[in-house]
């Protein structure tokens, strides 16, 4: 049945037109109109302006066939990535500031065969694509000309009561597109929303299906529903909906016990930062001494990208040591601190304070230590390789361990200036130096 609701033009048609970002859109819209089209704002772009926030982007659905689409805009505005399933990309005229927006045809979805695309559409109606769509608060579409939200599946009931509902039967749509059992859960987390009942239990009974779905994708969704402020209660949905395991073997098992699964909520929900390094590196932490083994699961699984990888290794090997800076000397902890990664290690231990004793006077000295200028916490080093060679020092492995002396003792305040660093030197390296008197024949 279809259900129109108009809309009050200072809540979700004032947000929409006073985003720059819907004008393409709305251009869109205005366009296939005048040559008699049906056509719509679909989706996601509806639900998070009648939620109040803003579009992350907007979707144009109508009746308009993709060959019409593509023949109104020209060839030289659109493009037929997705023409497959009735979607063309429409670019704006100047083809620069604009993304561009995609304009689906209305259709009905066939067989999923590989769970995640359906193998053949077939042109409909508003209503029968609303019914092909995963969520009710995803089947919604906005008419912006008349202000009015147009509802043929209970979405705006269920966006009223806060509630992540499958269209149809849940365990269809499931079967259809393998990532949407996760997507539940995202959504839920990210909205605050719970997960209505029957659908919950389609997610429980499937959740060892959506290991189906690629790396790539299940990766974007949990960089999404970790980056949430609401993290915590995502994880335990997962746990409850028993997509952990699938998707993060290694930390799943650990959630298992209640104990482990409450502390990570905890840690998540005192975590200041929404960067994913620190945030994976408290996932890991959930599997005690195999964390590294963890973090690189999670690596392999959802395809991290080197970055994310490097910060979170480093975050769980530093952060023991940034808790303990008190007890440090300086050549010890310096190093640290001007590492690539030392934010995420320190957003870690930041988190991690409260289950240590004296955790907060090593993070408070690291604290300070960081906003020291470069010259006093990073200043250039006295020594250098052509400092050695020039005094006459052999060069091989033994350089990397002189000069590493050498820096500690600097940092230290041990040697201040380079005549110091050069006594400091001979004392300690005499051996090392290559003299008239250690020359062999061959050097005569």
């Amino acid at each position: 049945m279809k259900f129109v609701r108009s809309v009050s033009n200072q809540s979700v048609a004032q947000r929409i037109s006073d985003d720059p970002q819907s004008r393409l859109a709305v251009e869109i819209i205005q366009r296939l109109r005048s040559e008699g089209h049906i056509s719509y704002l679909a989706g996601g772009c509806v639900r998070d302006a009648l939620l109040g926030r803003t579009p992350k982007d907007y979707d144009v659905a109508t009746d308009a066939r993709p060959e019409q689409i593509r023949k109104l805009f020209g060839f030289h505005r659109t493009l037929a990535i997705g023409a497959a399933f009735g979607v063309i990309s429409v670019c704006s005229e100047s083809q620069q500031k604009e993304s561009p927006v995609e304009v689906a045809t209305f259709r009905c979805d066939g067989i999923y065969s590989d769970g995640r695309r359906p193998d053949a559409v077939e042109f409909s109606s508003p209503a029968a694509d609303a019914q092909r769509r995963d969520f009710t608060i995803n089947g919604l579409f906005f008419d912006p000309a008349s202000a009015e939200v147009i509802d043929f599946v209970g979405g705006l009931v269920d966006l009223t009561q806060c509630c992540i509902r499958a269209i149809g039967d849940a365990k269809s749509r499931f079967s259809e597109d393998k990532l949407r059992l996760l997507r539940a859960v995202r959504f839920a987390t990210t909205y605050g929303f719970e997960i209505e009942e029957e659908t919950k239990r389609a997610i429980c009974q499937h959740a060892a299906e959506v290991t189906v779905c690629s790396g790539e994708r299940i990766g974007a969704e949990m960089r999404r529903l970790l980056s949430s402020p609401n993290a915590g209660r995502g994880i335990q949905i997962l746990h409850e909906c028993r997509l952990a395991i699938p998707i993060m073997p290694q930390v799943g098992k650990g959630l298992k016990a209640a104990s482990e699964r409450d502390q990570l909520v905890r840690r998540l929900e005192r975590m200041e930062t929404s960067a994913l390094p620190p945030r994976l590196a408290l996932l890991a932490l959930v599997s005690g001494q195999k964390s590294h083994v963890a973090l690189a699961e999670l690596a392999e699984r959802w395809k991290l990208t080197n970055h994310e990888c490097d910060a979170s290794h480093a975050a769980l090997n530093s952060y023991p040591i940034l808790l303990n800076a008190h007890r440090l000397g300086w050549s010890q902890l310096q190093p640290l601190l001007i590492q690539r990664y030392v934010n995420a290690a320190v957003e870690l231990a930041r988190t991690m304070t409260i289950e240590f004793r004296e955790g907060a006077r090593g993070l408070e000295r690291v604290e300070e230590a960081l906003l020291f200028p470069t010259e006093q916490l990073n200043p250039p080093p006295l020594l250098t390789g052509d400092d050695l060679k020039r005094l006459g020092y052999r060069p091989g492995p033994s350089f990397k361990v002189i000069l590493e002396g050498a820096r500690a003792a600097q940092l230290d305040g041990k040697v201040q200036n380079r005549a110091q660093a050069e006594e400091w030197l001979a004392e300690h390296w005499l051996s090392e130096r290559r003299g008239p008197e250690r020359r062999g024949r061959g050097e005569q």
